[in-house]
């Protein structure tokens, strides 16, 4: 009987594996694979084991028929919190039935993965941003939320990246790369077909119009506005929700969207770690006050060992660094809640792009693109190594969205390596991007880089949702003098 590698260590360092990788998955259609006290699921020949009381939703269609799972969090394209069981509106005589199921997917927001058996065609999707991370192993068949759980043997560490620099988080994994030099991450906005093992893009699809004229950044910020509402309100009102509060701009918009449902949060935080995040967290109470709303003030604390060692088995021993100095403060968050952080709407400011290296009319910059994925530190030898996978990554854009490459890069490259990656390290709560849905993403990167290096759609968000914040200065400001008003 084969053994899966993270329970091997596991068993050898004395923990109990059952609760060491919260929230985490295999699936296999080997069903000898031993994962001690995990749930165990079947369907259509797939072996889905997950975590004890890891977040999973049975899918069947409107007649009852199985379709699947979804492992994460969701709310769909209306705005509905997705909880178990699913019912998605297809039946058997739904006509292109696995088209329609596949744009049912597409409409989904939040963290997940979705596992289909639609027609008899097994696949695996993810969502945008590849927040809920899947990797896996062709040759086993085996795939997993992480790397020592898609494995049956010991890891072979991938000599493309450097093994400190990953560790110290200098160097980042990329391009479907992961430490392991047999296991593939997945891209998002591809399916994996889950018995070629082939990764095939689904979206932006050729007819996906990303051309609009400027004149309609209004509407534009409008449809954002409502989307983004709808989703945050859905997982605010029917889960527990813990809301980082800051002084920036991101942290703003997300706290005033909520409006009157910010009442149903467990709490909002911030965590003290240098000098301006001591303002961060001033500017997080004074917010957390005025909308009557718990605040924790976590202090620095610096990780133990066995945390970091933990993160790094969790993670796949990826994206050390920065991630690591928060670790132990977020540990002490109340367990068991989502947290719902602002990182992918930085899109909105095309943080990927600037004046001087964007290329223009089609023309590509391949080495600003690789340079842009933080492999390392943007040799010309990272370069040439790195330029073929990316050129032929790129060459799966569709023509119409090809301008927004950028863009793409940074929900199917940087996010899955960096956040996607650290989120089953923070194994106390359940960190999500509301902004993680198609349907925001396609607003945001409809909006010409112009606009938004010059923050035009955040200003105007916030001119819509947050009036009652006027007067709470951000960030910059209080570092140059501002001053933080008492409630």
């Amino acid at each position: 009987m084969p053994q899966i590698e993270a329970v091997r260590i596991t068993n050898q360092i004395g923990l109990n594996f059952e609760f060491e990788y919260p929230e985490q998955f295999v699936l296999s259609y080997d069903n000898t694979l031993d994962l001690p006290g995990w749930d165990y699921f079947e369907l259509g020949g797939l072996n889905l084991w997950r975590a004890p009381d890891a977040r999973t939703k049975r899918l069947f269609d409107t007649q009852g028929y199985p379709l699947g799972w979804l492992l994460g969090e969701a709310v769909d394209g209306d705005g509905q919190y997705l909880s178990d069981p699913v019912t998605v509106p297809v039946s058997n005589v739904t006509e292109n039935r696995s088209q329609a199921v596949e744009a049912w997917v597409e409409a989904l927001a939040g963290r997940y993965a979705v596992i289909l058996l639609n027609d008899n065609e097994p696949r695996l999707y993810q969502d945008p941003i590849g927040d809920f991370s899947v990797v896996w192993d062709r040759e086993t068949g085996t795939v997993a939320s992480s790397v020592l759980l898609a494995l049956t043997r010991q890891l072979e560490w991938n000599e493309d990246f450097e093994r400190q620099g990953v560790l110290d988080g200098q160097v980042h994994f990329s391009l479907g790369h992961t430490a392991d030099s047999r296991i593939q991450r997945m891209l998002p906005n591809h399916y994996l077909d889950l018995t070629s093992w082939k990764l095939t893009r689904h979206w932006p699809r050729q007819d996906t119009d990303f051309a609009i004229d400027d004149t309609d950044l209004g509407k534009q910020v409008d449809a954002i506005s409502e989307r983004l509402t709808s989703i945050m309100r859905a997982f605010v009102t029917n889960t527990s929700c813990l809301l980082p509060i800051s002084g920036g701009r991101d942290s703003r918009n997300l706290t005033g969207v909520l409006g009157p449902a910010a009442q149903s949060l467990v709490a909002g935080f911030a965590v003290k770690f240098h000098k301006m995040s001591r303002i961060d967290t001033e500017i997080g109470a004074a917010i957390a006050k005025r909308i009557d709303v718990p605040f924790l003030d976590l202090p620095n604390v610096k990780p133990t060992r066995p945390q970091r060692l933990r993160y790094f088995r969790n993670t796949g021993y990826a994206d050390g660094g920065a991630p690591l100095k928060l670790l132990a403060s977020h540990m002490a968050l109340p367990p068991g809640n989502l947290v719902l952080r602002g990182n992918a709407m930085e899109l909105l400011r095309a943080n990927q792009w600037n004046n001087g290296t964007i290329w223009r009319d089609g023309e590509v910059n391949t080495a600003f693109g690789v340079r842009r994925l933080l492999i390392g530190k943007g040799t010309d030898a990272e370069l040439a190594k790195y330029a073929p996978e990316y050129e032929a990554w790129a060459d799966t854009i569709p023509e119409n969205a090809r301008k927004r490459q950028l863009d793409l890069a940074f929900c199917e490259h940087l996010l899955p390596n960096t956040l996607g990656i650290r989120h089953f390290g923070q194994t106390q709560s359940f960190f999500i991007n509301p902004f993680s849905c198609r349907r925001l993403i396609h607003l945001a990167m409809q909006i010409s880089p112009e606009l938004r290096t010059e923050d035009h759609p955040n200003r105007l968000l916030l001119e819509r949702n947050c009036a009652h914040l006027s007067d709470i200065p951000f960030e910059g400001e209080v570092a140059t003098g501002a001053v933080i008003p008492d409630a």
